[in-house]
Order: structure tokens, then C-alpha cells, then sequence
């Protein structure tokens, strides 16, 4: 799948993709996953694994949750496709909602018991250290809305096909609040990329910080959102 760019030097981003070794509901290692998606044109994808409680409280478990994004950056490097750190974090006190955390540097992976924080407190911290926050799939029969004084934005477009993700209601809800709007893949499985994602300048795939800076700068970046789920 190569798809015409809406703007001139476009190119497209996966900004939520699983892998095997850290993420159980992956079905990819991170090299076949970062294969997937450069098949299906994306010249970028954030690693976006699940940190949920319990999982980071020592500096020995946050080494091993970085591994995800390490051997996926090792592979992109083979591949010639930029590969991003990021997470998909649940907090202990807010059931099964998801937030997608986009950081600017790698080394925030070595942040210790993030899913132990309150939501409010973790995006002061996520404002002081230059990262971004958006609830995942919002509209889920099984979830919550967050209130938006947690958040930066809302994931407006989930591409996974196996779950109900209601996104009309995501867009509007984003755009009732004023809140900033992402798409995404969900990849994982080996059919999933090309789902969803956001275009970007190619500047913005230059390091992690350019990357966060230009989700913070473009609060509606140009996205791919395939079909609408019912």
C-alpha cells in the first residue's frame, strides 16, 4: 500500500504499534511488525507498548520494557524506516482506559511506575518533561471518557478491526473540547498497518523531540482513516 501524500514531502506515520516481546496481545515480534508497516508505505511508527501497573516499578523492568522499542529501532535502521518511542499506558486507578504517551527522548522509558500515578499528576509531569498525552480509543463499549484537563488529545481514529471503536464519537468529542486528534493503526497483527496513521513534513520523523514538537505545534495533522466501524 503506497498512498499519494495530501501535502507536498509528506509522509506517513504509524503512531500506535505493539510488539510481541512486551505487548501479550501482540501477535508480531518487533521486526516483522516494523516490516509490516514498511510494506505499507509508512516511512515512520511509534512504539507504543503497553506499560500497565506493575510493570515499570524497578529500573531492571524498565530496561525490559525499552526492549520493545530497541529491537524495533535496530530493525528500522535495516529497513530505512524511523522508528519512534512512545507507550500505551494504563493508569491503576482508571480500569482498562488506555493513553498513548509520546516522548521526546528515550531515556523517559526509564521513568519509574508511571501506571501508579494519577492521571492529572502524570500530565503535569508529561508537560514538565516535553511529552504528549491522548487517550487511546475513547468510545470503546468497555471504557471511560477522561475528562480533558488530563489529556492533550484523543485518538479520533483507532484502526484496529477487532473491536468496536465508535470513532465518529472520538472526532466529535475532540472537537466539542478543543482537543488535539491522532489516528493510528493498533498494530497487532501482520495485516493491521495501514489502518490509520497521520501525515507529517519529513522534518518531523528527524528525532523523537521533532517528532513530539510536531504533534504539539499541529494539534489536526492530516490523517489516514480507513472505513468507520459501527
Amino acid at each position: 500500500m503506497f498512498l499519494d501524500p495530501p501535502f507536498p514531502g509528506a509522509v506517513l506515520v504509524e503512531t500506535h504499534a505493539h510488539t510481541a516481546e512486551i505487548s501479550a496481545c501482540c501477535k508480531l515480534p518487533a521486526k516483522e511488525m516494523v516490516r509490516a508497516v514498511a510494506e505499507c508505505g509508512y516511512s515512520a511508527v511509534v512504539i507504543t507498548d503497553h506499560n500497565v501497573p506493575g510493570s515499570t516499578r524497578s529500573a531492571k523492568q524498565c530496561a525490559r520494557f525499552a526492549r520493545g522499542y530497541e529491537l524495533a529501532r535496530r530493525a528500522g535502521e535495516k529497513l530505512g524506516i524511523t522508528v519512534l518511542p512512545g507507550m500505551e499506558l494504563r493508569f491503576a486507578s482508571q480500569g482498562y482506559n488506555d493513553f498513548l504517551v509520546y516522548l521526546p527522548d528515550p531515556a523517559l522509558y526509564k521513568l519509574r511506575g508511571l501506571p501508579e500515578m494519577e492521571p492529572l499528576a502524570f500530565k503535569r509531569l508529561a508537560d514538565e518533561e516535553g511529552m504528549r498525552v491522548y487517550q487511546a480509543h475513547p468510545f470503546r463499549p468497555y471504557l471511560s471518557v477522561e475528562p480533558p484537563e488530563v489529556l492533550h488529545g484523543v485518538e479520533v481514529h483507532n484502526g484496529n478491526p477487532r473491536h468496536t471503536n465508535r470513532n465518529a464519537l472520538a472526532l466529535a468529542h475532540a472537537q466539542k473540547h478543543g482537543l488535539a486528534m491522532l489516528s493510528g493503526s493498533d498494530v497487532h497483527q501482520a495485516h493491521d498497518p495501514g489502518n490509520g496513521g497521520i501525515w507529517v513534513p519529513k522534518e518531523a520523523i528527524a528525532s523523537p523531540a521533532a517528532f513530539v514538537e510536531y504533534l504539539r505545534a499541529t494539534p489536526h495533522p492530516a490523517m489516514l482513516m480507513t472505513d468507520e466501524d459501527e
